[in-house]
């Protein structure tokens, strides 16, 4: 039996540290995503990649951008044209708060590509992804860019038209047809990625439990029903191989960061 405890509250600042308290026995694990590197990264939260213990990364969720169906901006390079000639000049909604989150760095990692000035980005932050998309529905902004999960039922009611995503490769399914910023000559792959960790310190046999267990969740008919409802792409990786990939992102997000004037 599992009990799941919630500890919501600064930027996933407040689970960490509650997690960091508990015995580092493997009878504690939690979960976490992109943002809790970024907080770290941008002073937010004092808790980063080294001071806890990666079991797993489980799976990545990609960052579409979309428009209305009668808008100017009729592809992905239109967009980068915009963003190129000035970086200003295409408002964006989002979700998720304050800057730095992983659409803002979808949206940043773009414009950098092309040569724009990403502190020019003309950007509203909404507290849900449901607020983005009626920014743009109304006509209020040119640009939404959220996970592809929260852009679907838009798309597929015709109401909203993604014109690319932050996937290495084309999703399948109704996103079969979108392109790849890769595909449009950019590197832009962002992945609001979620990893499995235990507290900091945990040793090896609680962390080779864990990544046996997920090992096998992550082949179950169940999870993979999980993945393809929620437009998200498996990245399994057990812990070692985890922590090189948080090491790596650390420094390809902190690098953007810097470039947004959120860090130093």
């Amino acid at each position: 039996v599992m009990t799941v405890t919630n500890k919501p509250g600064a930027g996933q600042a407040v689970g960490l540290a509650y997690l960091n308290q508990l015995p580092p026995d493997g009878h504690h694990i939690g979960i976490a995503s992109v943002s809790f590197m970024t907080n770290y990264i941008t002073g937010r939260s004092p808790i980063g990649h080294k001071d806890i213990t990666p079991l797993a990364l489980l799976f990545g969720e990609y960052v579409g951008f979309a428009v209305r169906p009668d808008s100017k901006l009729k592809s992905g390079k239109d967009l980068l044209a915009a963003l190129k000639a000035d970086s200003g000049s295409v408002s964006v909604s989002m979700s998720g708060g304050g800057g730095g989150n992983h659409n803002h760095l979808a949206l940043a990692t773009v414009a950098s590509a092309v040569g724009g000035d990403v502190r020019k980005l003309r950007t509203v932050a909404f507290p849900s992804g449901g607020e983005a998309m009626t920014a743009l529905l109304g006509g209020h902004v040119d640009l939404a860019v959220a996970p592809a999960a929260t852009l679907l039922p838009q798309v597929l009611a015709g109401q909203l038209r993604m014109i690319a995503i932050t996937a290495p490769q084309r999703l399948d399914g109704p996103f079969a047809q979108v392109p790849t910023w890769r595909e449009l000559g950019v590197n832009a792959v962002v992945s609001n990625w979620r990893v499995m960790i235990a507290p900091r310190a945990t040793p090896a046999p609680p962390i080779r439990f864990w990544e046996n267990v997920l090992a096998r969740v992550v082949e179950s008919d169940d999870w993979k029903k999980m993945l393809e409802d929620g437009v998200l792409t498996s990245h399994f990786l057990r812990s070692a191989e985890t922590q090189a990939y948080l090491n790596a992102q650390y420094e390809e997000l902190r690098a953007l960061l810097v470039g947004l004037s959120l860090a130093k």
